[in-house]
């Protein structure tokens, strides 16, 4: 499978959906002790998703399903039934994302084949998203960290073209800057 997402959950390693060489997949599967099972499926097939460890859980977003990006957002605590907690506003492929307390920022993305600027929140508490910012340009395929509760997005892509910009977003005022460059 190409295209796949995974996060740890406990002492398991955990990798959800990815793509076939002709579809998007439901597949779920456990990595732990250099074995490799299957384990379960996704509600829907989903590739180019993004997934994030929030303490007992994961989370897992956007993606795509072979004909759209699916909206609704999944937790699990197991890799075998998922809740769907949330319903992105603008649903993604390719975003980056990072959990920060109860909150799961989505960083960019892309939309029928766009790359946006959008920056939304998902409030895993609340049970709900929403935009709350935006990138100064369109981006996505970024790697997204945390350092110091700053949200750093490196690289990705903006309208077809590799970019090297290392950005800064601050949730606690919902702004961006620019932090420097890859070389």
């Amino acid at each position: 499978a190409h295209d796949a997402a995974g996060a740890r959950l406990g002492g398991t390693v955990l990798v959800f959906g990815g793509g076939s060489e002709t579809s998007s997949i439901r597949s779920v599967q456990s990595y732990q002790s250099g074995r490799t099972t299957l384990i379960g499926s996704l509600p829907q097939a989903r590739s180019d998703l993004a997934v994030v460890s929030t303490g007992s859980t994961v989370v897992i977003l956007g993606g795509f399903d072979g004909r759209s990006s699916p909206a609704s957002v999944l937790s699990t605590a197991d890799g075998v039934t998922f809740q769907v907690v949330a319903h992105l506003p603008l649903p993604v492929r390719y975003a980056g994302i990072v959990a920060s307390g109860s909150t799961v920022y989505v960083l960019g993305g892309e939309s029928q084949g766009v790359a946006t600027t959008d920056i939304q929140a998902v409030d895993l508490a609340a049970g709900s998203a929403r935009v709350v910012g935006h990138l100064p340009v369109p981006l996505a395929e970024q790697s997204v960290f945390t350092i110091g509760g700053s949200i750093y997005l490196a690289g990705g892509r903006s309208a077809g073209t590799t970019v090297a910009t290392i950005w800064r977003f601050d949730p606690a005022t919902d702004q961006v800057a620019q932090e420097g460059t890859l070389p």
